[in-house]
């Protein structure tokens, strides 16, 4: 009784997976001649450049374990020049913005550069106590390493992240993963600016009383982003960044 069950079972996830692999062929080979039927039923809207490309340059991504047991999980977003340009570009495509009003919203942004070295910063830590970057004495800390010397955060604020920045960080982004606005200063005790030429990298570096992990921006003799080979992958288990060479 119980083999004529299961062979009764058998038949009938047979009559159902047939359909569907007759369906998937379909698709795969000859659904070419339905796009535009598919297309003017399932309206995809009008795409736009939003250089996500571009600012998956300037996004490092980190995952830390002990053993077995994971400790964090840190994404980082610098918000260089470059990066905030992208941002100034699809917002106002987003707001119909005029050429004078984003030209308005371009200055302020880079004014913000002028003043603070900044990141948004994604974060989980499946600990007990829950901890934040932004709490008092969090569990994990920050801090910025630039040109040898280690630079402590002026503001880190837990924030709602803006939608433009949700598609900059694509998959990364999720709503399991805290966020984070962590700014440094950008000019010295002499107003000279940090991110000055000579300096081969930037790390972000988050530590704990038994481990550190560093997050590495490498940079060239002009102080710009070296670019890296995205066709390797570069938000899981990163390879190695050798900076300087």
């Amino acid at each position: 009784m119980r083999y004529i069950l299961r062979q009764a079972q058998d038949e009938r996830s047979e009559s159902f997976a047939k359909p569907l692999v007759l369906l998937s062929l379909l698709f795969l080979f000859g659904c070419t001649p339905y796009q535009p039927w598919l297309k003017d039923v399932f309206n995809q809207g009008e795409p736009i450049d939003s250089q996500t490309a571009l600012v998956r340059q300037y996004r490092r991504t980190k995952h830390v374990y002990d053993q077995f047991d994971t400790l964090g999980h840190f994404t980082a977003l610098w918000l260089s020049n470059q990066v905030r340009h992208a941002y100034a570009h699809v917002y106002s495509c987003k707001y119909c913005f005029n050429e004078q009003q984003y030209r308005q919203l371009l200055q302020e942004q880079f004014a913000e550069n002028s003043n603070y070295i900044s990141f948004y910063v994604l974060t989980a830590m499946p600990s007990c106590n829950n901890s934040l970057l932004s709490d008092e004495d969090p569990e994990w800390s920050v801090c910025l390493s630039l040109g040898g010397r280690l630079y402590s955060p002026l503001e880190i604020a837990e924030v709602q992240l803006p939608p433009e920045y949700m598609l900059f960080f694509g998959k990364t982004y999720t709503r399991f993963k805290s966020s984070f606005l962590v700014k440094f200063p950008a000019n010295d005790e002499s107003g000279e600016s940090l991110l000055k030429s000579g300096i081969c990298h930037i790390d972000l570096v988050f530590s704990r009383p038994d481990r550190k992990v560093y997050l590495t921006w490498c940079l060239n003799a002009d102080g710009n982003l070296i670019c890296r080979d995205m066709k390797k992958d570069p938000d899981v288990l990163l390879y190695d960044l050798e900076c300087c060479l």
